[in-house]
């Protein structure tokens, strides 16, 4: 079989100025930026052990977190 010539197409992206703190004030915004939080509430962190042949979530104490 031949080579056949392979062309990509790449459109040009339009830059435009980013705040991220009008994303916290304009809930909409965020939404429509897929932003998945504003950061008020609380922060739990997780780890995964291995209990013989299934999984578990175990939460970490905030003297663990880094």
């Amino acid at each position: 079989m031949g080579k056949r010539p392979c062309f990509v197409a790449a459109k040009m992206s339009q830059q435009t100025k980013f705040d991220a703190a009008s994303l916290h004030a304009n809930p909409a915004t965020a939404a429509r930026a897929r932003m998945p939080d504003d950061g008020s509430g609380t922060k739990k962190i997780w780890r995964v052990e291995r209990k013989g042949n299934t999984y578990d979530l175990v939460e970490l104490d905030q003297k663990h977190y880094g």
